[in-house]
């Protein structure tokens, strides 16, 4: 995963697409100014979820 300002996304995405391990990234989200901290998932209808803490002890996500 990469955070990158919004201005520089396009550009930032063009590169990664030029790697062999590159080529499938995705723009997946972005940061919003509702500053409340959480996060929000999108779903396919256009409906929204929470996205909550792990629990227990908090590993890597390795996928």
């Amino acid at each position: 995963m990469v955070l990158v300002a919004a201005e520089a996304a396009e550009r930032v995405f063009e590169l990664m697409h030029r790697h062999p391990l590159g080529r499938q990234a995705a723009i997946i989200g972005e940061v919003t100014g509702d500053g409340d901290g959480r996060v929000e998932l999108e779903t396919l209808v256009g409906g929204r979820r929470a996205v909550e803490m792990l629990s227990g002890e908090q590993l890597p996500r390795i996928c």
